[in-house]
């Protein structure tokens, strides 16, 4: 059974994003928070 063309670009975007959260977390483990939210008022 084959998926209505819609839901395979739903999809298609939807891999973009998982691939950048990935990566953002798989890269960013080690970086630390500097920033302070009471000075950005």
């Amino acid at each position: 059974m084959d998926a209505p063309a819609g839901e395979h670009a739903m999809l298609e975007q939807g891999m973009g994003m998982d691939g950048a959260l990935y990566r953002w977390c798989r890269d960013g483990k080690d970086e630390r928070r500097t920033w302070v939210p009471e000075m950005s008022r």
